[in-house]
């Protein structure tokens, strides 16, 4: 076990330096060429702004992949993966530099969902949720597809203020290279030091004031990752017995990653819904927008969604020792509706506040 993390260290520490030396250079290329992100109405920044940072993540992987021999051995073995990754990093890039239509990158995210479950990894059980265990062929595809697309689209809506989805993906990408490790799955756990050690250099770079961004091309790059990975480590640490809805507690660990963007997501879509737009059309409801209308900077905005996740995350590992999967799961969306709710009544009083005060002032 000392070599292999020896090794997984050392992933680790090459990609981040690897990654010090190449966000330089890609920024300046980035500026040179005009591969930018210009500001408009809905944007917070104010001038251009590089998105390289995740074309800069999967260079590194993609290198990592080339030097590594255990590396290419995992390719090898999971090329449908592999082949979906490379994909929607390339549609994440076109959608930076020339813009692809919403119904465009829906298709292949689909497709490329589809394509990881018909290889076998997709969701085959609940494990107790709402007391259903092992789920039907075509539940397993229909449930994989929805959850994949729908967590790498809700990252995807994440990453809308400086160091956010940096820092949401390093604790996700963490906790399940830990989990690899403790299950000896080290392979899998060097494909991720790798990841983690590129977006620890990227967020060095994209903390406020943000010198690039990570692009459409690292976040759906991400969010495919973190779902299709989080399946696998389930899938494969899971010990079947009598008891076919077992509990996995990987299961409530998983769904305490991936709670913010989702939920916050769903909440954004229905409030599009309720007042008549389309749930597609960009505005300023998530909730790091919120956030910052508060009179919050980037840095503390960043700072306070990430210690909401990181919260989530030790409740779920806590509560796994007295409540069940369907009780934790609802506490977990709960928390993150109640918060936002929370905000929105401070914000609220804020504005009451100060009318008060003007009105107060102008009599």
């Amino acid at each position: 076990m000392t070599n292999e993390l020896v090794t997984i260290t050392i992933g680790l520490a090459g990609a981040f330096i690897a990654g010090l030396l190449l966000l330089p250079m890609l920024i300046n290329f980035s500026m040179r060429f005009g591969f930018t992100d210009a500001p408009n109405h809905r944007k917070l920044h104010k001038k251009p702004i590089p998105v390289i940072g995740g074309i800069a993540v999967i260079l590194i992987s993609c290198c990592s992949a080339l030097l590594s021999s255990d590396i290419r051995l995992f390719v090898l073995h999971n090329r449908v993966i592999a082949i979906a990754l490379l994909t929607l990093g390339i549609v994440g890039i076109l959608d930076d530099k020339i813009g692809l239509s919403a119904k465009v990158r829906f298709l292949i995210q689909l497709a490329s969902s589809f394509a990881i479950a018909y290889a076998g990894t997709r969701i085959q059980s609940l494990y107790g949720f709402l007391g259903i265990g092992v789920l039907p062929l075509f539940a397993q595809y229909a449930l994989t597809i929805i959850l994949v697309t729908g967590i790498t689209n809700s990252f995807n809506l994440m990453d809308g203020i400086d160091g956010l989805a940096g820092v949401v993906a390093s604790v996700n990408i963490f906790i399940l290279a830990t989990i690899a490790i403790a299950n000896q799955f080290y392979i899998l756990a060097l494909v991720l030091a790798v990841i983690l050690g590129s977006l620890l250099a990227f967020i060095k770079f994209n903390w406020s004031p943000a010198k690039t961004f990570m692009g459409d091309a690292g976040s759906l790059f991400l969010g495919f990752v973190m779902s299709v990975i989080a399946i696998k480590l389930i899938n494969e640490t899971f010990i079947t017995d009598s008891n076919a809805s077992s509990y996995n507690p990987l299961v409530t660990l998983f769904t305490a990653c991936f709670m913010i963007p989702v939920i916050d997501t769903l909440r954004v879509f229905a409030m599009r819904i309720r007042y008549g737009r389309s749930p597609f059309i960009a505005d300023k409801t998530h909730l790091h927008h919120k956030l910052i209308q508060h009179f919050m900077i980037h840095k503390s905005a960043t700072k306070k969604i990430g210690l909401l996740h990181i919260s989530i995350i030790v409740f779920t590992l806590v509560a796994q020792h007295t409540l069940n999967t369907s009780i934790i799961i609802i506490l977990q969306a709960l928390i993150v509706l109640s918060y936002t709710s929370i905000l929105n009544f401070a914000q609220s009083y804020s504005r009451w506040y100060r009318e008060i005060k003007r009105m107060e002032n102008s009599n």
